[in-house]
């Protein structure tokens, strides 16, 4: 008769099954003797068996809940990280493109800004020429004053 083996690592958890006819003397001497009823449970689910030092117990929800919480994050396949470089791609671009409209309502506002102001300027300008005639035409009457005085 089969003689069943299961050994842990050092935190308790299942490290290996192995079968005296087909390991022999490589069956590690920390293994534990099992039934072949327990090694088809055993190895059924092997990550929810524990040696607590003592005895093979099944883990508890808490147990199972911190390794779950422990585990490294799952590598993303080809197709997912494509997936999320391309979202990551919409992203950026439909930034990219706020950040241009914003340049460009800015820009904009510069320009009516600097418009405004040569319109100032212009309207400056023409009160400047307005005054110059104004004084120009005052000189001329005070000289007319002056030379029909004389």
């Amino acid at each position: 008769m089969s003689q069943y083996y299961v050994n842990f690592d050092a935190s308790g958890n299942v490290s290996g099954f192995y079968l005296d006819e087909l390991h022999g003397d490589t069956i590690p001497e920390t293994a534990k003797p099992i039934t072949e009823a327990e090694w088809q449970r055993f190895t059924h689910e092997a990550w929810k068996w524990k040696f607590d030092g003592e005895r093979i117990r099944e883990k508890t929800q808490a147990e199972l809940d911190e390794e779950n919480a422990n585990l490294p994050p799952i590598k993303k396949s080809p197709e997912q990280r494509i997936t999320e470089l391309e979202g990551e791609s919409v992203q950026t671009m439909l930034a990219v493109a706020e950040a241009y409209e914003t340049a460009v309502a800015d820009n904009a506002q510069r320009e009516q800004e600097a418009v405004d102001t040569m319109l100032g300027l212009t309207e400056v300008y023409d009160l400047f020429l307005q005054q110059q005639e104004t004084i120009q035409t005052l000189r001329a009457e005070v000289d007319a004053l002056k030379g029909g005085v004389s």
